[in-house]
């Protein structure tokens, strides 16, 4: 036997010793993963209350969750701010409100998270604007802008609320209203094209696409505005291939990805519709885990739809944290994304390869050498701990 193999030899055995004991110390267990075409989505810690009509944020390391309902009955409030940690996959309760509002247009500026409008416990519909601190966990009311005003959407106008549409007892509503917190004062600005409702925004610099909802273009439209905020004037973009409503849109990678809600006819549907802002055009993405109206999020570059209502009218918990199954780094075997390349992929590899555990879900993340020789085998674990423990090359680039 020559040198080398003999040192190979010895690298897998050291290697796969000390996996051994860390694995016996701590149990590996594997998530829900259910797969598409293009992404995975990956079930984490569940909410700690079941919610429908509130707002996620990422603010700093954590995903903080705001206001809606909760229980079988709409008039059951959520009070608490629910607060999750992606790091340790753990929720916790980080505070409990002395306002609640459900439907209402939440955003989150800085530090603060705004809520305009919605519907209270002993206000039906309102016009009350709160603000709450996440740091400071400190709220107050400001002005309001004089109207009552739920189911319509807002977003950071460079430091400004700005709300775009909603509902108004029986009327929808086609307004465009800025706040500005550092004078307190509403301005209202060009309408919309039409009235406007249960519609969602993602915000990709200074430009706001306004995606579905009620009003303009039907009961589930499939419209597809521009609105920017350095002209204040709205445009028009490639239809959604699929009219909704109580959708949830989020930018991800010059992506605008738009989750689940309503057809016409109120059917709840699992449909994922991505566009790209770069070509202009619509594609499918990999279907929800179940018929759902969810909240979506971006995180630290990766995507999370939670809590929301399924087509049984039952209120959720569940998280899922969406994953792209093309290869993002050689050797993050486990598909976490994390920097730099660490035990956990080392265990994850092990476990694939001698114990039966999961495939890795992106061959080229697996394919630590860049052989491009499938499956997956022994050379890329040699590979792995080369790098890992005894100062051998990186793992080369994604294909």
């Amino acid at each position: 036997m020559n040198t080398r193999n003999a040192g190979q030899i010895m690298r897998i055995g050291v290697t796969i010793l000390v996996i051994a004991i860390e694995v016996t110390v701590i149990t590996a267990t594997f998530p829900m993963v259910l797969q598409g075409a293009g992404e995975e989505y990956v079930e984490v810690a569940s909410m700690p209350i079941a919610r429908l009509g509130f707002d996620a944020f990422s603010h700093g390391d954590y995903i903080y969750v705001f206001g809606g309902s909760t229980g079988a009955d709409t008039a059951i409030p959520a009070y608490a701010v629910d607060r999750y940690s992606p790091l340790a996959d753990e929720w916790e309760v980080y505070d409990t409100l002395d306002f609640v509002c459900w439907s209402g247009q939440y955003c989150m500026i800085g530090d603060d998270v705004y809520v305009a409008g919605g519907i209270e416990v002993d206000v039906w519909n309102t016009d009350r604007v709160y603000r709450y601190n996440v740091v400071s966990k400190q709220s107050d009311t400001l002005t309001g802008y004089g109207g009552i005003i739920h189911s319509g959407a807002a977003f950071d106008d460079m430091g400004r609320y700005r709300l775009l549409g909603g509902h108004a007892y029986n009327p929808i509503l086609d307004v465009n209203l800025l706040f500005d917190p550092s004078t307190d004062t509403w301005t209202a600005e060009n309408r919309l094209p039409g009235v406007l409702e249960k519609h969602a925004i993602a915000v990709n610099g200074d430009e706001a696409h306004i995606l579905g909802g009620r009003g303009l273009g039907g009961d589930a439209s499939n419209i597809h505005l521009t609105y920017s905020t350095s002209t204040d004037s709205f445009g028009y973009l490639p239809n959604l291939p699929l009219g909704v409503k109580n959708a949830s849109a989020v930018l991800n990678g010059g992506e605008i990805w738009l989750f689940g809600g309503k057809t016409s006819n109120s059917v709840h549907v699992d449909n994922v519709q991505v566009y790209n802002t770069t070509t202009g055009s619509w594609r499918n993405g990999s279907p929800l885990p179940f018929v759902w109206v969810v909240d979506a999020v971006t995180h630290q570059g990766a995507m999370y739809v939670m809590g929301g209502i399924d087509h049984n009218s039952v209120r959720s918990d569940k998280v899922f944290r969406l994953v792209n199954l093309s290869c993002i780094l050689r050797g993050d075997i486990n598909h976490d994304g994390s920097r730099p390349i660490d035990i956990a992929d080392l265990v994850y590899l092990v476990d694939y390869m001698f114990n039966g555990g999961p495939e890795p879900s992106s061959f080229d993340e697996g394919d630590v050498n860049g052989s491009g020789i499938e499956p997956i085998d022994i050379s890329d674990l040699v590979y792995l701990v080369d790098f890992m423990f005894l100062g051998g090359p990186a793992p080369p680039p994604c294909p």
